[in-house]
């Protein structure tokens, strides 16, 4: 069965034409639409859905409420901007995960809207599949990748994640800190330190609508912070005091990072003790394999 969680703001104007979609196309499939809202008049007139009222600090923390909510075994974390125009979707992820039991997390081939939502434009041609850092240092240094062969690719945007519910489980969620994407990041490369592959399906795309800048609510503080966090989670050794030293050259004062790495300890614990590769193996893999 699969579990649609989908967190939702008070202004959320594209939920109601989504979750239409989502029952248009998603195929012959068992599913449930969970929507994790503070507000509660949101899709208030669609019986379909069911309404998880709840006030998070964050999209991870509801998202990981709604992962507690669920009753599939697949979860589905979609933004509630996400556009669903090809049908079988739901289909195929299904196939897909029951021939494949390596596969941490999974995402469909997307392609960007933008403009206004009464008349956006597509850009079909311009196909996105999954991402790579270009630095151990500066995590917000990322390019686009071609998947391997088996679909494999180092890590996938959060506006469509798919995860088998051991797999979220044994990763322990999202991290509620560290926001602006960095959940995102920190989630696949768990999985892969785990032992998983991250893939891109092909055969069906999903439609990200990208919000103007201005809208978002992310800033460049907590871009700092997920980069923090994201290290302080996973690295080790000389880079764990090369990333120590790219803050304090960057400004930042040496306290911050050894607080940041101090928050993390019982959950790092938790990774060193339970990984099967580690970030040494994670850089010189993905940098050689894609370039």
């Amino acid at each position: 069965m699969l579990s649609i969680i989908i967190p939702v703001g008070r202004d959320e104007p594209l939920i109601s034409k989504q979750i239409e979609e989502i029952k248009n196309t998603i195929g012959n499939v068992e599913y449930e639409i969970i929507i994790i809202t503070i507000d509660k008049n949101v899709c208030k007139n669609i019986p379909e859905v069911r309404i998880c009222l709840y006030s998070p600090a964050n999209c991870a923390e509801a998202r990981n409420y709604g992962a507690r909510m669920a009753k599939g075994d697949i979860f589905v974390f979609s933004d509630a901007h996400t556009e669903y125009k090809d049908r079988g979707w739901g289909e195929l992820i299904e196939d897909t995960f029951e021939q494949r039991e390596d596969i941490g997390v999974a995402t469909l081939p997307r392609y960007t809207i933008t403009g206004d939502i009464r008349n956006p434009k597509r850009y079909l041609n311009q196909i996105a599949r999954g991402l790579k850092f270009n630095s151990d240092m500066n995590l917000l240094d990322v390019s686009y990748v071609t998947p391997l062969k088996d679909g494999e690719i180092p890590f996938i945007w959060g506006d469509f994640h798919v995860i088998r519910k051991e797999v979220f489980d044994d990763t322990g969620g999202y991290i509620t800190e560290g926001w602006g994407h960095f959940e995102d990041r920190t989630m696949c490369v768990t999985c892969t330190l785990l032992g998983y592959k991250n893939i891109c399906i092909e055969g069906k795309q999903v439609g990200a609508y990208i919000r103007p800048a201005q809208t978002s609510h992310v800033s460049f503080p907590y871009w700092y912070y997920g980069n923090m966090c994201f290290q302080a989670l996973h690295y080790t050794g000389e880079r764990l005091e090369r990333a120590k030293r790219f803050w304090i050259e960057d400004g930042h004062p040496e306290e911050v990072f050894d607080i940041v790495y101090n928050r993390w300890e019982h959950l790092r614990k938790y990774y060193l003790k339970r990984r099967v590769h580690d970030d040494n193996w994670y850089f010189e893999t993905f940098l050689k394999k894609f370039r």
